[in-house]
C-alpha cells in the first residue's frame, strides 16, 4: 500500500482523471482513472454531489502533499 500512495504522489491529476459517477441508488462516488483511462482506485459512495466533490478535492489535496514529501498518515 506505501508503494501505491508513493505512486499517486506522482501522478498529477486534472479533471480528466475523476470519472464522476452515480450508483443505481443515486449515490454519488468517482473513479480515479491514469493519463491512459485505466481504473487506479474507486471512492467510497457520497449522499450528495457536493460531498464526492469534496472527497475529490481531498484527494487531489492528499497527492499535492505526497509530491512534495510531506509525511501523511493515513487512518
Amino acid at each position: 500500500m506505501d508503494e501505491a500512495i508513493k505512486n499517486l504522489g506522482i501522478m498529477v491529476t486534472t479533471r480528466n482523471h475523476f470519472e464522476r459517477k452515480t450508483n443505481h441508488t443515486g449515490q454519488f462516488l468517482f473513479n480515479l482513472n491514469d493519463d491512459d483511462g485505466n481504473l487506479i482506485g474507486r471512492s467510497q459512495h457520497y449522499d450528495s454531489e457536493m460531498g464526492m466533490e469534496n472527497g475529490i478535492k481531498n484527494l487531489q489535496t492528499r497527492m499535492e502533499a505526497i509530491r512534495n514529501g510531506d509525511d501523511l498518515q493515513f487512518i
